[in-house]
């Protein structure tokens, strides 16, 4: 199927989460849905890095002892005094990327669940990666919020770190999952896709 046809059938079937599909139907979907949320991720950080660069710009303003930045062609660096109680408001980056990646999701909810039903598995095999994504999220957001007080509680921090590799883990296991051969007999998801 080509690629122009591989994406409006993905796109007319987000909410079929019945029957199968093969690898050549759901990796050009994939590919540009996740290319998306990648590019979206991004443009919305940059907004989000500018914003927390105007606000040291203020909190150096209001707190010249606390807050040091030097500035020259092509470098910019900020150091913030430890335990001085000044820093900016970095969660604000999760935000779009956990907007994008939630929206990723749900436009890639039904393809993949149909994707490994075509291996014989089930759809739920996805929502390891997806739960534990979200988790990490909000873990290290919680963490960075912590660092206006000066010090971030570490067990946090180890528990965001064992989050993050259960994830790559469980994201590798996935990506292979989807990846394989289809199965070559009817299965109970229906027949063999053509």
């Amino acid at each position: 199927m080509a690629f122009i046809a591989a994406i409006q059938h993905n796109l007319k079937n987000l909410t079929n989460f019945r029957g199968r599909e093969t690898a050549g139907i759901y990796w050009p979907y994939a590919g540009l849905v996740l290319g998306l949320i990648l590019l979206v991720s991004m443009i919305g950080m940059a907004a989000s890095f500018g914003g927390m660069i105007e606000d040291i710009e203020a909190l150096a303003a209001e707190n010249p002892d606390a807050v040091h930045i030097e500035r020259s062609p092509g470098h910019y660096s900020a150091t913030i005094a430890p335990g001085s109680g000044v820093m900016p408001d970095v969660s604000a980056i999760f935000i779009p990327m956990g907007v994008s990646v939630f929206i990723g999701a749900l436009l890639l909810a039904a393809a993949t669940t149909r994707r490994l039903h075509d291996r014989g598995l089930t759809g739920f095999l996805a929502l390891a990666p997806v739960a534990l994504l979200f988790s990490g999220m909000a873990i290290f957001s919680i963490l960075f919020s912590q660092f206006d007080t000066g010090e971030p509680d570490l067990r946090l921090f180890a528990a965001g770190f064992v989050n993050n590799i259960a994830y790559l883990l469980c994201l590798v296991l996935l990506l292979v999952q989807l990846a394989g051969a289809s199965t070559t007999k009817p299965t109970k998801h229906g027949p063999i896709p053509d």
